[in-house]
């Protein structure tokens, strides 16, 4: 009652010869009785899936103000405990908690209970009488909880020697679906392969150009992944390393030392014999030379060392040259 006062009086109320006593009544002044405690009415969050890491807020309503001192808290339908945030003198308090991985996935959280005096802690109307802790209207709606996060299970690539100018294609696989669209690679020699597909699947596929100067690895492994890579809820992936297998990448490209041939003047019918060297093996069944008099010399032996030899017959027309050279190759 918000204004109280005495309406009457029962029982013998008399003085010693017996008279009866006046009706007793009247207002009792700024007196005010509450004997309603304060009730759950509903509990609420932002629809979404919340992952690893994610913070979600709980607004628990009051049927009446109610004032808060201490950390009181709230525990959910998965077991985990949501403290008090904020939110005094008002019906609406707001719990606050932070998804941990192993955390239990929920597809449909609640409100379990509340522990209005945890650690000392009170949750009371103005007239001081502590909250109900029955829980009335406890469903979050549309929010789940994903506790886990993506296992990494392994990276892959097809085993060969990969040198200036190939691609190299790794792909990795977690435990469940990942989404991203910026992650990389590093590899054990710094190299960075992209992101390529995959996203939204198990299997990520990324690529890397070898180029010259990249440091060669004769047995190259993921060593880490960068930019975001994670599940659906916002989990992050498990960290990405590993042996990639056979694979070998070579970022020193054979240098040219020389270009050789017997001097002479090479007529109609004559064979005109070049040995080009590298610094280092290489290998070519089907190379051709073009010579300065647009003269092409097809490979003859040597594939596998560091001189290779081309022939070309002289032809009648051929385009008569007094300094003869090699142009290119192909």
């Amino acid at each position: 009652s918000p204004d109280l006062s005495v309406s009457s009086y029962g029982g013998t109320l008399a003085d010693a010869a017996g008279g009866a006593c006046g009706a007793a009544s009247g207002d009792l002044g700024a007196v005010i009785v509450d004997g309603d405690t304060p009730d759950i009415s509903g509990a609420d969050a932002t629809d979404a899936a919340y992952g690893v890491g994610e913070v979600l807020s709980i607004t628990v309503t009051f049927d009446e103000a109610v004032t808060v001192t201490g950390t009181p808290t709230i525990t959910l339908s998965n077991a985990d405990v949501a403290s008090y945030a904020s939110g005094s003198t008002t019906t609406a308090i707001v719990f606050t908690t932070t998804i941990a991985q192993g955390d239990t996935t929920s597809s449909d959280l609640s409100v379990s209970s509340i522990q209005p005096t945890a650690g000392g802690a009170t949750m009371k109307d103005g007239a001081g009488n502590a909250i109900s802790t029955t829980v009335t209207g406890g469903d979050l709606g549309t929010v789940t909880v994903d506790g886990a996060v993506p296992v990494f299970s392994s990276c892959a690539a097809t085993d060969d020697d990969y040198g200036v100018g190939d691609v190299l294609t790794i792909t990795c696989t977690w435990g469940e679906a990942v989404v991203t669209s910026d992650g990389t690679l590093t590899l054990d020699n710094a190299d960075i392969a992209a992101y390529s597909s995959g996203s939204g699947t198990t299997a990520l596929v990324f690529t890397t150009t070898i180029a010259e100067g990249d440091t060669t690895d004769t047995d190259v492994a993921v060593s880490a992944y960068g930019g975001t890579i994670a599940d659906s809820a916002g989990g992050a992936a498990g960290a990405a390393s590993g042996d990639l297998g056979d694979v070998s990448i070579d970022g020193d490209a054979p240098d040219l030392a020389s270009v050789a041939a017997t001097d002479g003047a090479y007529g109609v019918g004559d064979v005109l014999t070049i040995t080009v060297t590298w610094d280092e093996a290489c290998i070519g069944t089907s190379a051709t030379l073009t010579l300065s008099n647009s003269d092409v010399a097809a490979y003859s032996s040597g594939s596998g060392t560091t001189a290779l030899v081309f022939t070309t017959t002289i032809a009648e027309n051929d385009a008569t040259s007094a300094d003869l050279s090699v142009s290119s190759y192909s």
